[in-house]
């Protein structure tokens, strides 16, 4: 199966509706990665051999690497405990394990924005993951990673 429909169906399952009516979604959803003069879809760089292979290669690192592994479900986990606070034991683990395979593809399309000379993400919060690889504490992340400059933006009410 293909990553840009293992991330439809990921999307698909996670829209249904919590007991509040708030969506499941990830408000960092990437529609389109833009370059000067003309826009990407997600899609189309999730297509490419190049994603491919960081998506591999992440893949990998979750699998092998505890620290990162703890790290990419600790972020899910901390966003459903929010958004999925009355869900049984094996629902959650179910939204965190999609949650993580969210996060790598979305991390392998970082990448190959970072190696197509767009280093930069502006970010609607923080991203606990890529900050710590940005603080070298997961050494053995891709390098376009660890060479993403990450902006989060945080938005505070009165």
């Amino acid at each position: 199966m293909s990553s840009n429909r293992a991330t439809t169906r990921a999307r698909r399952s996670l829209q249904a509706e919590d007991h509040r009516g708030q969506s499941l979604l990830f408000p960092c959803l990437l529609p389109l990665v833009r370059t000067p003069g003309r826009k990407t879809l997600c899609g189309d760089v999730q297509e490419t051999a190049e994603y491919a292979e960081f998506h591999h290669e992440l893949r990998t690192l979750f699998a092998k690497d505890d620290a990162f592994r703890a790290s990419v479900e600790a972020f899910g986990r901390a966003y459903h405990a929010k958004h999925s606070a009355t869900v049984d034991d094996a629902e959650l683990r179910r939204r965190v394990d999609t949650s993580s395979a969210y996060f790598l593809e979305e991390f392998a399309v970082f990448c190959c924005r970072t190696r197509r000379d767009l280093p930069v993400m502006v970010h609607p919060g923080q991203f606990s993951t890529l900050a710590e690889i940005a603080a070298g504490r997961h050494p053995q992340a891709p390098d376009e990673l660890r060479e993403l400059t990450l902006v989060s933006r945080r938005v505070q009410g009165r």
